[in-house]
This record gives C-alpha cells, structure tokens and sequence, in this order.
C-alpha cells in the first residue's frame, strides 16, 4: 500500500506495481509513467497535484515464454528503442532468458538522471502540452515472440507539488475524474487494437 508525507505544498509517496505487458507486432512493448499507471492511491492524488516527478523507481521482468529485454529512457522519444540491440543498450536495463519461469530477473535501479528528464517536474494531466511534458520516464522492452508477455513488477517514490486551486474543487476534480475514465479507456482500447494485429500478423494455422 502507497505511503505518503504530506506538506502544504507538495507530497511525497511511494508504490509498488505488479502487472503484465503483451507485445505487439514485431515484439516490443512500452509503459508510460506518469501517476495513472503506478497505482490507484497515487493516481487519485495526482488529482488535487499539479507537478509531479518520480524520485526513486526500480523494476524487474519474468519472462516465462522465452528471452525478453526491458529497459528505462528518459521522458517519451518520438522513436522507442523496440529490438533487442537497443533496448539491451540503455543503460538501465535488464534480460531474462526466459530459462527458469518461475524466477525473476535482477532487480534495475534505475539512475536519477534517467528519472529527472529534460524538465525534472512533469504535468499531472496531459491538457495542451506535450508528451514529453507529461511521462517522466518510459519502460519499454522486447521479447523473442512477437506476442509474448512480460511480467513486470517496479517501486518507488513519487513526488507532487503545487496544489490545484481550491475554489471549485468539487467540479475540477470531477473533470479530471472524467479525463483520467477516458485516459484509461484509450489505454483498453489501444492494447485490445495491438492484440488485433498481432492476431492478424500471425493467424492461426488450420488444416
């Protein structure tokens, strides 16, 4: 469960994630990190927060399918590193050969010039800016099959600062309520899509 220290103007808490991931078409993978996906404490508080950044974060992969590869970039390229060379490059990353399925890989601390960015504090909702202005970080990772999964488990802490204004905060925060449905909602949809054409790359062979 999420613990928190809270001053009057910013927050402090921490989060521990476990999930999995399918590849897609060609065997890569990626998560954006902003609150939304590091638990449903800390993306409630991103709520009433303007800024955020993640100040420690560490993860690991099983791979039970076979070899995979997951790795940390700063912020959100325009171009993912989405083969194993690239992602086996960065700096922090990580393997499983996928030998042992019940065993997971090294734990990846990962640096705090990776986690810092371009900005060091990041928007809590997307609205008019960026990308690179709202993901601090982003995993990303391949696999040998084009549609295995990988089981992630990652920690950490994550900072708020700069309170919402108050007045009217019944009807913001019912709005980014709303936003953040229709966030997660896009999410479903695009990884149902991926799941589509990775079924449509590799169809079934009858008879």
């Amino acid at each position: 469960m999420p613990k928190s220290k809270k001053r009057a103007n910013s927050t402090v808490m921490s989060f521990h994630v476990a999930l999995s991931t399918q590849s897609s078409v060609g065997g890569s993978w990626s998560i954006n990190l902003t609150p939304a996906v590091l638990g449903g404490r800390v993306a409630q508080e991103s709520d009433v927060w303007a800024l955020f950044k993640i100040t420690q974060f560490r993860f690991r992969i099983r791979c039970p399918a076979g070899l995979g590869v997951a790795g940390m970039v700063t912020s959100r390229p325009n171009t993912l590193p989405s083969n194993q060379a690239d992602v086996g490059e960065l700096l922090d990353s990580v393997a499983d050969l996928g030998t042992n399925v019940s065993v997971w890989s090294a734990w990846v601390n990962v640096s705090p010039v990776t986690l810092a960015g371009p900005f060091g504090w990041y928007h809590t909702r997307q609205g008019t800016y960026d990308i690179t202005e709202y993901v601090a970080a982003t995993l990303c990772g391949w696999t040998i099959g084009v549609t295995d999964t990988t089981y992630l488990e990652y920690q950490g802490t994550i900072a708020y600062r700069d309170p919402v204004p108050t007045n009217a905060t019944p009807m913001i925060a019912e709005l980014r309520r709303r936003i953040r449905q229709m966030e997660e909602d896009e999410a479903k949809k695009a990884g149902r899509d991926r799941l589509m054409l990775a079924l449509a790359y590799n169809p079934s062979k009858t008879g």
